[in-house]
């Protein structure tokens, strides 16, 4: 309360050492901005001048490679922004991995900032192991023709909660009980594993109500101190 979140897009942030990044070579491509690069920031005092306690990371996920096209034009995208979700646990290597990340926050917390991380439990990347599993099981939300998000045949009011953002990020079905397990799970892990302050859930509005409530209450009954953590929402 009172404080001021500082958000970082990582890719598109500083490079190792706080190297400053040239443009991409499109927009769609990587950057090359690191953990590293966000680090650095700290330690040369460049948060601190600008007064910023905490810190909002995008997603770290592991994610594809390869360049995808976009939903709403034939341009190519990687997955600069980290929202194609490949391993729900892996740290993507290109940003530094999981040595990076916990370095990072223990740099942050020993100059008293906070971090968040951005977590992704609406939806996965197609590549995902998951996804061959839960799609056999008729555990992700589909109908065919495929419901993509703001289609002429899919409103976004009409099937926010079971659309796909686009046909490569399979839509997951929260309303059962061992997926939800899973994604509170996840949640959980990231906020233990990196000792995290908090986190940014995404797509709020696209899950049902009870999502957000569950993934809440996983993180703060398993956290310690109970009342440490911040949860914003993308809504």
């Amino acid at each position: 309360e009172g404080g001021t979140l500082y958000h970082v897009l990582i890719d598109r942030y500083r490079g190792e050492g706080g190297v400053w990044l040239d443009p991409p070579e499109n927009p769609g491509a990587r950057a090359g901005g690191t953990l590293g690069g966000v680090r650095a920031s700290v330690e040369d005092g460049t948060l601190d001048r600008l007064g910023v306690s905490a810190i909002w990371l995008s997603p770290v996920y592991l994610g594809p490679s390869e360049a995808r096209l976009g939903r709403d034009d034939d341009h190519l995208y990687t997955n600069y922004h980290g929202y194609w979700v490949v391993d729900g646990r892996g740290v993507e290597p290109a940003l530094g991995g999981e040595e990076a990340l916990h370095a990072l926050v223990a740099s942050a917390h020993s100059r008293g900032i906070r971090v968040l991380l951005d977590i992704v439990p609406n939806h996965i990347y197609e590549d995902n192991p998951w996804a061959a599993e839960l799609a056999a099981e008729g555990k992700i939300n589909r109908r065919d023709p495929l419901c993509i998000c703001g289609a002429s045949d899919c409103s976004w009011g009409a099937y926010i909660k079971t659309c796909w953002f686009t046909d490569y990020l399979p839509d997951l079905y929260l309303k059962d009980a061992a997926v939800m397990a899973q994604v509170v799970a996840d949640a959980v892990w990231w906020t233990e594993t990196f000792e995290l302050d908090g986190v940014r859930l995404d797509a709020v509005p696209m899950m049902p109500r009870a999502a957000t409530r569950r993934i809440a209450a996983g993180i703060r009954a398993s956290a310690s101190p109970r009342d440490a953590h911040f949860l914003l929402g993308e809504v």
